[in-house]
């Protein structure tokens, strides 16, 4: 006998944050300051299962003394931006990224009050080294802050679509993922801060939640998209099957090492021109810190393995190199070794290695103010696109966040404060829907979980670090053969399952917005490297693909120029270690593809 839904429960607030990384904490706690009801939702617990929680750095926002080894520190926020606009190679809105960089700093102090004990390249000094990961300090203290303000929180509860009063976003609805009932949230404004959709790659340096919630929500409900073919990448991610699916995170003997390929031959300065010793750690030995250019190491060994110097579809990481006091030099270094690498002994084995997703770069479009194009319906963080444009630099994540956290919460309960309550047509509400896949037959469904990795696999071995038209077109085929046969057959036997059973819909949608930006996308700019146009274009492509849903139901694709540019390719001085190094790679780009 299948399940049954529960009730409709009916909740009215006046601002509903969905998602509790750090940019949905912060949008609460913003919201909450101004004065009006807020409730912060997630589909698993509050402030623990985000990107936010292991994050790395947040270093950018200030200039001081970077932790040793993992990212640079600018020494203005000019400085910053310029770097910014570089390394997202003149594709995001420069608007945004302005205020990131200039109100990051203020943004990281005000931390503080919210009980984070220590701000990373603010107020500790050179030799000091750092509690790991970061973002679980900030996490637990936003979380803390959250309970003490007495903001209204639902843990479990998924976000099923949006809803809509003649074109304003007047709530959302759930599933309760405790007992099945459908929940309504009526609320004068929404905050879309539920993350990206790193989960439907199957090598991915994320929580398992980021499946695309946000963007199909948003979507479905007529917001504008944007880059969404800007898939950012992790290079050091475990690819032993014995080990965990994990980067090598801020360790400082990692830095030591060297990537490999099968021959044995160290590959990076065939890619970076190489300003240092080989016996230096990363950022002496190519002039820039790794977490800045990793797409670009990516990049690197995605090209090693596509040309056939791979070995298993991955490259090695050999550490027998580094010097045995760098393993004692830091925690993590030590936690790198006894924990991510137990059972290798690295003075004498290579550990395969390959790139993971990090990031989605491109999402709902916003403005200043983090509205979208939808009124009553906000964005931040990663489920918003465009700050970051074609890549974004190490430490950036949390800056975004932050900030636009801060800024869509602010503004959502300004918002709320001068509008009246909405009503909702309840035929939006579709609990058939759900309650047609809990009656299918398993003797004759599939499982949701299955369709999720054939998903994953589809999109990481066609529309990946490297890509072609024909690779991207093989993804779309066989993924609309992989909806129109199994799709329909998914069913769900239990609460969680019926929540991945949403979830692959989400991924589904997602990941058409994905290869079709991508196929459009006849050039290579930043996270985006196709093979078969493998140098950037500016004269055609210095403009960013948009998405929206059209009035026939269908997926419309567009292309604008890249808004407010302050720099742009012709006036960009390139007077920072980051733009030297980065020069260093167009120039290796250009002879291996004889330019």
């Amino acid at each position: 006998m299948s399940l049954v839904l529960g009730k409709v429960q009916k909740v009215h607030t006046d601002v509903i944050v969905i998602g509790s990384g750090l940019a949905g904490c912060r949008a609460a706690i913003e919201a909450e300051r101004v004065g009006v009801d807020v409730t912060l939702i997630d589909k698993s617990i509050i402030g623990y299962n985000s990107s936010s929680r292991m994050a790395g750095g947040h270093i950018k926002a200030a200039a001081a003394t970077p932790r040793p080894f993992t990212s640079s520190t600018p020494a203005s926020p000019e400085q910053h931006f310029k770097d910014k606009i570089l390394i997202g190679e003149f594709l995001g809105d420069q608007e945004l990224t302005e205020i990131m960089c200039y109100e990051g700093p203020a943004r990281k102090q005000e931390l503080k009050d919210f009980g984070v004990p220590r701000l990373i390249g603010v107020d500790e000094g050179p030799d000091k080294l750092f509690s790991f990961p970061l973002g679980m300090s900030y996490m637990s203290s936003l979380v803390d802050t959250i309970g003490k303000m007495g903001i209204n929180v639902c843990k479990r509860m998924f976000p099923i679509d949006l809803l809509l009063d003649k074109g304003i976003v007047v709530g959302v609805y759930c599933l309760d993922l405790d007992n099945g009932n459908i929940v309504v949230y009526v609320a004068k404004a929404v905050v879309l801060a539920c993350g990206g959709v790193a989960e439907a790659y199957k090598r991915n340096d994320t929580p398992v939640t980021l499946t695309g919630d946000g963007y199909a929500m948003g979507y479905r409900a007529g917001a504008d998209m944007v880059n969404m073919e800007m898939i950012h990448w992790e290079p050091f991610v475990h690819a032993e099957p014995d080990l965990p699916m994990m980067d090598r995170r801020e360790a400082i003997a990692a830095w030591y090492g060297e990537l490999r390929n099968k021959n044995g031959e160290e590959f990076l300065p065939n890619y970076f021109r190489r300003v240092g010793s080989s016996k230096d750690p990363f950022h002496l030995e190519y002039g820039a810190y790794n977490p800045d250019v990793r797409h670009l190491v990516s990049r690197a060994m995605g090209l090693e393995v596509y040309e056939g110097r791979g070995d298993k579809g991955a490259v090695f990481f050999d550490l027998s190199i580094v010097p045995e006091e760098k393993w004692t030099a830091d925690g993590p270094s030590g936690y790198l070794k006894h924990v991510l690498c137990r059972g290798y002994d690295l003075s004498k084995e290579w550990i395969h290695v390959m790139p993971g997703v990090v990031a989605t770069l491109g999402g709902l479009v916003i403005n200043e103010k983090c509205e979208t194009t939808l009124p009553g319906l906000y964005a931040a963080g990663e489920v918003s696109g465009n700050v970051h444009g074609a890549s974004r630099l190490g430490g950036d994540a949390l800056s975004d966040a932050n900030v636009f956290g801060a800024r869509a919460g602010g503004s959502a309960a300004r918002h709320a404060l001068r509008t009246q309550k909405h009503e909702y047509d309840e035929a939006q509400v579709h609990r058939d829907g759900l309650q047609k896949i809990l009656d299918r037959d398993p003797s004759t469904g599939t499982q949701p979980y299955k369709v999720r990795d054939q998903i994953k696999e589809i999109m990481y071995d066609s529309v990946g670090i490297i890509r072609t038209g024909e690779s991207i077109e093989l993804a779309m085929n066989q993924l609309e053969q992989l909806e129109s046969n199994e799709a329909t057959r998914i069913y769900a036997d239990d609460w969680p399952s019926l929540r991945m059973a949403v979830e692959v819909d989400n991924m589904f949608l997602v990941c058409k917005m994905i290869t079709k930006s991508a196929l459009m996308r006849t050039e290579s700019r930043g996270v985006s490297f196709r093979y078969d146009y493998p140098f950037r274009d500016d004269v055609n492509w210095l403009k960013t693909i948009h998405i929206r849903l059209d009035s026939s139901g269908k997926m419309a694709f567009s292309t604008e120029p890249v808004k407010n540019p302050r720099y742009d390719p012709t006036n960009m001085p390139y007077d920072t270690p980051i733009s030297k190094a980065w020069q260093g790679v167009q120039e290796k780009m250009a002879l291996k593809f004889k330019r």
